[in-house]
């Protein structure tokens, strides 16, 4: 195991790459994690879901910090939904900027480090893995050692 220091905002790309996303609104799968979408040791994939449930867990509770700042910069609706817009007027001229600050305080909170355990993955475990962006990812995996 070792430890890794992450932003928040690395936790979200983290979770996008592991299990994928998904349209909020419709259900459309948008693109598919690399848990459910590769063939990889058994090894590996448990040390991926157990990476997955850590990610999770911070997500969760970062959230719940942003639904907070959503309720302090934002206006409730008639349905009980609370939105910030982003613009004050129908011809989208004027920054709102209550949106701004939100803007703002999210960017300051998404720079936030936390340090997480895990498992060192090595290059050599996604050698099956078809070309796909992982940057996420990439922060924690070491390359093989090289034999001379």
């Amino acid at each position: 195991m070792k430890k890794f220091k992450l932003k928040f905002r690395d936790f979200y790309q983290l979770d996008y790459e592991l299990n994928g996303l998904i349209n909020r609104e419709t259900g459309d799968i948008l693109s598919t994690g690399l848990l459910l979408n590769e063939n990889l040791k058994l090894a590996t994939q448990y040390w991926l879901n157990d990476l997955n449930t850590k990610v999770v867990a911070e997500v969760k509770a970062i959230e719940k910090l942003k639904e907070s700042m959503v309720k302090k910069y934002g206006k409730e609706q008639e349905n009980g939904d609370v939105f910030i817009p982003m613009f004050l007027d129908e011809e989208n001229t004027k920054i709102n900027p209550d949106y701004e600050n939100f803007q703002k305080e999210l960017n300051e909170l998404l720079d936030n480090e936390k340090e997480i355990e895990c498992f060192e993955f090595t290059l050599s475990q996604f050698e099956k893995v078809e070309t796909r962006n992982l940057p996420g990812l990439f922060k924690l995996i070491k390359p093989d050692e090289q034999t001379s």
